[in-house]
């Protein structure tokens, strides 16, 4: 059991490191007292029917403390942007070569607004494990 959970440390550690490197700015606690912001919290979902990626972290942008939005709640929403199945399909079958694409991470590539950054904070260290 022990080796288990060691096990999903490190791959904890090895997800957050592959978002953390290029994408997340890091800063101190002390910049922070004096801005406002929203921190997203997060946790691992362990997929066991998985065999490659047994672990992914989900950030919850739906928490919120009683009284206040979550900043889902907070988001503009913008216009409907997902195709009408059938009609997707219809002309799927319509030409003879079809394309697809793997668009994993795609989400990782959205740059926020330097305003913006502020309400997608989240807690982060890089030594987890420590001798108490």
């Amino acid at each position: 059991m022990k080796r288990y959970l060691v096990s999903l440390i490190n791959q904890f550690v090895l997800y957050m490191v592959d978002i953390v490197e290029g994408i997340v700015e890091g800063t101190s606690c002390d910049s922070l007292s004096d801005r406002q912001g929203f921190y997203l919290p997060h946790h691992a979902v362990i997929l066991s029917d998985k065999t490659t990626s047994r672990l992914r972290i989900v950030f919850d942008g739906s928490a919120h403390e009683d009284g206040h939005s979550s900043l889902n709640q907070s988001l503009y929403t913008g216009p409907h942007l997902h195709p009408n199945m059938l009609e997707l399909l219809l002309r799927f079958r319509k030409n003879l070569i079809a394309f697809t694409a793997d668009v994993k991470s795609a989400f990782l590539q959205i740059e926020l607004a330097l305003r913006d950054r502020d309400f997608t904070r989240f807690f982060w260290t890089d030594n987890l494990i420590h001798t108490f």
